[in-house]
């Protein structure tokens, strides 16, 4: 099987694989940027860049993999037949996912050290925002900030671009990352901001 097949076979019944992110994997294991985990039993994982790249500093921190919510056992039926981890995007552990919210519309969101919010339902603004060469997307603060000034203020190396997946989405899709992340539209909550559906409806399942 293909890693998109790999990975539709580990999501929940209520999601669906974005036919934008299918294509990305495809492409990205057609260029041979597809590695194993070696310190666990997580299986295959895909990379924005080369593998040659993906370590260097400045490369971005964005590994495609599937796997369950990034939460402390036991997580309740009701999170894990509605959500899955698509991607570790932040070298603490942040993550990215799907999840299908209280109206039938899946989202992708992000959760930074364990809080979620919601990013976009558009899965092509997510993949343009992975694309975008934050040094942790999922750990980004301040969506005004280019990925250079925000690597920058975090004391992080100038920003290596994965330029072969901008030219892929460019190619496939028509479409090239912006500056920021702001110009996607994407708007970033602070910790204490409880208006995000996704944060409503974990607190609701998981309030502790």
């Amino acid at each position: 099987m293909s890693f998109a097949d790999n990975v539709r076979a580990k999501m929940p019944e209520a999601l669906v694989l974005p036919d934008a992110f299918a294509a990305v994997f495809d492409w990205a294991e057609a260029n041979g940027q597809k590695g194993r985990f070696t310190h666990s039993d997580a299986g295959e994982y895909l990379s924005i860049y080369p593998l040659e790249v993906m370590n260097e500093p400045g490369a971005s921190y964005v590994i495609f993999h599937a796997e369950g919510p990034p939460l402390a056992e036991p997580i309740p039926a009701e999170i894990t037949a509605r959500y899955v981890s698509i991607a570790t995007a932040a070298g603490d552990g942040g993550k990215m996912g799907f999840w299908l919210d209280d109206a039938g519309v899946q989202q992708v969101v992000i959760f930074d050290h364990g809080w979620p919010y919601v990013l976009t339902p558009d899965p092509l603004v997510a993949l343009q925002f992975l694309a975008m060469g934050y040094s942790e997307p999922a750990a980004l603060k301040d969506p005004t900030l280019t990925a250079a000034a925000a690597a920058a203020h975090d004391g992080w190396d100038e920003p290596i671009l994965p330029d072969g997946f901008h030219a892929f989405l460019n190619k496939r899709f028509g479409v090239t990352p912006p500056a920021t992340a702001a110009a996607l539209g994407i708007t970033i909550p602070d910790y204490d901001d409880m208006s995000d559906p996704m944060r409503q409806w974990l607190d609701k399942h998981m309030p502790q």
